[in-house]
């Protein structure tokens, strides 16, 4: 419901979205919406639960991929 009064109020056009990322996405709220109402593709990056992250409630698919991952440590090796 937040996101859809967020998404009529600003005229955002969610709907219209190809690509888009999601930062700190856990629990997979913003995501989820971003789903439903268009036809793009994302990425997430969330901390582990382990390293004190958030449960991610909304799972990989052909559309969305998280990754679960302190992006602080050894850096170099997501680029």
């Amino acid at each position: 419901v937040v996101f859809k009064e967020i998404d009529v109020y600003t005229n955002a056009k969610i709907y219209k979205v190809e690509h888009w990322m999601d930062i700190c996405c856990a629990s997979g709220g913003f995501s989820q919406y971003v789903l439903e109402e268009s036809r793009g593709h994302g990425f997430g990056v969330t901390l582990p639960y382990e390293k004190g992250g958030h449960p991610m409630l909304l799972q990989n698919s052909n559309r969305f991929c998280c990754l679960h991952r302190d992006v602080t440590e050894n850096p170099e090796e997501l680029l």
